[in-house]
């Protein structure tokens, strides 16, 4: 749900004006419920990061259920597949198999950002070219992936500035390889896994070796 930088760019086209690329937010926390108040903070961060100059954007999709909350900025927009709390969003270049959806199963080839969850864990998937930039928070009781920076730090509610970005941002223009804006934050490197066990709370991440 937020900007994250890298991501696709803005196109406008004569007819349509300014479309805006879209954003997902993965939430999910420990020892306590997503409710009603949850849906409604997800609805703002979405109108946050969206541009006023968008022409007719569609509406955003959210969800609050128990442990588990998420949100896609203009959803309609969007190829999205769902299957029991699991998100792909992107398109596969393969036939599509139900076991996408579960933890630890099967990468599959394609551009996306991955979502999946089960009972007892979520893993958050970058495809081989980490096409769809993912942005992941994790602490004691809650964990947040996006492919917004800006979203996790909304949802979180305050911003710790990376000072080591300066050098960075002042001679290339950007944040670099693995840094982000708050130093909470961790990128999803390409061909990757982040592994969160909902029990113990604890993460593994998982780093592939592109052919």
């Amino acid at each position: 749900m937020a900007p994250a930088f890298c991501v696709r760019p803005f196109i406008k086209t004569p007819k349509e004006g300014i479309q805006c690329p879209k954003f997902y937010t993965y939430a999910c926390c420990r020892n306590a419920i997503f409710d009603e108040d949850t849906e409604n903070k997800l609805v703002g961060i979405c109108n946050a990061i969206v541009p006023d100059n968008v022409i007719s954007p569609s509406q955003h999709k959210m969800l609050a259920r128990q442990d588990i909350a998420y949100a896609i900025t203009m959803c309609s927009s969007t190829p999205l597949l769902e299957s029991n709390l699991s998100l792909l969003l992107g398109v596969l270049f393969e036939k599509q198999d139900s076991s996408w959806s579960k933890p630890k199963s099967y990468y599959p080839d394609g551009n996306y950002a991955l979502f999946r969850n089960d009972q007892n864990e979520i893993e958050v998937v970058s495809d081989a070219a980490a096409s769809r930039t993912i942005w992941y928070f994790h602490d004691e009781t809650l964990f947040l992936a996006s492919t917004s920076q800006r979203a996790i730090i909304l949802f979180l509610g305050e911003f710790q500035f990376d000072e080591r970005v300066i050098p960075w941002m002042l001679s290339t223009g950007s944040l670099g390889p693995q840094l982000s804006w708050d130093k909470r934050l961790k990128r999803l490197p390409p061909d990757s896994s982040v592994l969160l066990d909902k029990k113990t709370g604890s993460t593994r991440k998982r780093v592939g070796r592109i052919p």
